[in-house]
């Protein structure tokens, strides 16, 4: 008479729990590396901002000094425009400054609109819109 023999594979009681336990620990692993993953895109993201904002102020500011440049070099070439005035009498005082019959020069941009205008209308001035240029003067 043969026996029936059962065999039955057990597994034990601790590893269901303990498989469960490696999947949770690989899925916050997983999550780990996707937070850093992430955190790294966001901070070189931030850095190519930080880059294309600088190199846009560099050449703005580039671009200003290429302004201010060429200004200088055209009123080194052209000049500052202004006016040569000369009083009719021996002295003559008006918008804040004293003019001789030798006659002094004072550029546009030191005077308001209103002087200029108040100089020019002067009777007692006798008043030339000039450049003003340093031609005549020796080049270091």
């Amino acid at each position: 008479m043969a026996k029936n023999i059962r065999t039955q594979t057990r597994q034990p009681a601790a590893s269901k729990p303990a498989a469960a336990s490696e999947a949770q620990k690989a899925e916050e692993e997983n999550a780990k590396i996707e937070a850093q993953e992430k955190a790294q895109a966001d901070a070189e993201q931030d850095a190519a901002e930080a880059r294309a904002k600088a190199e846009a102020e560099q050449r703005a500011a580039d671009k200003q000094n290429e302004a201010a440049a060429a200004t200088k070099t055209s009123q080194d070439e052209s000049g500052i425009e202004g006016l040569w005035i000369r009083s009719l009498p021996a002295t003559f005082r008006r918008a804040g400054h004293q003019f001789n019959r030798h006659g002094h020069g004072i550029a546009l941009e030191a005077l308001t609109p209103e002087q200029i205008k108040a100089l020019e209308n002067e009777p007692n001035l006798v008043v030339e819109r000039v450049t003003f240029t340093d031609a005549a003067l020796p080049k270091p």
